[in-house]
């Protein structure tokens, strides 16, 4: 037996507000799976204060997002036509999370894994976002799964979720398991980045949700 709570047919139409409700509302965890996911930033108002405050309150949040450098994120970007713009994509969210990354309750992984679909749970729903090969994830189908006793659906996307995490392909202090396109191991703590490139790419988010109210970006993986 399964729950499929509602199927919509692209990302694009689930409002700001469906994602912020779901955020706050977060008792037990919050998992994001994907290679870039911008929208979150770009989108939410608010969305590193109530993450934090969802931390604080003993949410566990796991977040599980592309490494710029991985031949994975280079392939995704050539197959959607856009290059290298993934790969920067990945870095710039990377910059958003900065703040967050020493948080009690918080973790980061970057990976390199082929994805199929982006995961985002919020405690007992998982929203499963699909990847059509050449489509951007903005673009393509959402299925809105609960999760219910006896279930298939919601524990086998989690399981998915689990095996990229165990992956553990680049963790924040964790030193990889998988040796990378260059053939060593990396260890990552941050994304490497000055002080003066994390308040320029604050600002520029900032001033950009200042001028589109609810900006949509196609790319977004």
């Amino acid at each position: 037996m399964a729950k499929v709570v509602e199927v919509y047919p692209n990302r694009g139409v689930l409002p700001p507000s469906l994602w912020l409700s779901l955020l706050a509302e977060s008792v037990e965890s919050v998992d994001v799976l994907a290679f870039a996911a911008t929208f979150m930033h770009d989108t939410l108002a608010d969305f590193s204060e109530i993450i934090t405050d969802r931390a604080a309150r003993g949410v566990r949040v796991r977040f599980l997002l592309g490494d710029p450098a991985s031949e994975a994120v280079k392939l995704r970007g050539a197959e959607e036509g856009i290059g290298d713009l993934l790969a920067q994509r990945c870095r710039l969210t990377w910059i958003y999370l900065r703040p967050l990354l020493d948080l009690p309750g918080v973790e980061a992984r970057q990976h390199g894994s082929t994805l199929y679909a982006s995961l985002f749970r919020f405690d007992r729903e998982v929203f499963v976002n699909h990847h059509l090969f050449g489509s951007p994830a903005n673009h393509s189908s959402v299925t809105r799964i609960g999760r219910v006793e006896g279930g298939r659906l919601f524990d086998h996307a989690m399981a998915s979720y689990e095996r990229v995490w165990g992956r553990r392909a680049t963790g924040a202090g964790e030193r990889s398991s998988v040796a990378l396109a260059n053939g060593t191991d990396r260890l990552y703590r941050r994304p490497q980045c000055t002080e003066s490139e994390f308040r320029g790419a604050i600002g520029r988010r900032d001033r950009a949700g200042r001028a589109r109210p609810n900006p949509v970006d196609p790319q977004d993986g």
